[in-house]
């Protein structure tokens, strides 16, 4: 592109991508010398491919800060996977609200409680979310649950 140009905020939230359009191209992109700070995928159908590809990606992309992937069907596995990864990257902030719905064909859509974005701050001093909380959603509702850590 034009000399000084650099692509560092990528929003695909609410895009309809899926691990089979996704996962390959977004580990390319995240091992690539792209400046990308902002990188979010919210609202999506990202599964297991995907988090599998962001464990692998994630250590390399030096200048990524903030990481969403809320809303996506990651599952307890998948979003552990993200999880482990962080620990690698330099993120500031990591969003993974109701990350552990299961995969079906209905749109992945927080109940009204849980529908504020709410993200794990990586690295920094505690936020206004206080201390490491893990609410669960009712059970039988399939939304999953939102998870918000507060690292010191």
């Amino acid at each position: 592109g034009p000399a000084g140009s650099e692509l560092r905020l990528l929003d695909l939230s609410e895009c309809g991508l899926s691990d089979a359009s996704t996962a390959d191209a977004l580990a390319r992109l995240l091992r690539s010398d792209a400046p990308l700070r902002c990188l979010c995928l919210a609202g999506n159908r990202l599964g297991m491919a995907t988090a599998v590809a962001l464990t692998g990606a994630l250590p390399a992309a030096a200048d990524l800060c903030e990481l969403d992937v809320g809303r996506n069907p990651l599952g307890l596995e998948g979003t552990a996977l993200v999880l482990a990864a962080v620990g690698a990257a330099q993120l500031h902030t990591l969003r993974l609200d109701c990350t552990l719905g299961a995969l079906d064909s209905s749109p992945v859509t927080p109940p009204a409680a849980e529908a504020a974005l709410l993200g794990a701050r990586i690295g920094g001093p505690p936020g206004p979310a206080g201390p490491a909380s893990a609410p669960a959603s009712p059970a039988g509702s399939g939304s999953g649950a939102t998870a918000t850590a507060t690292a010191t």
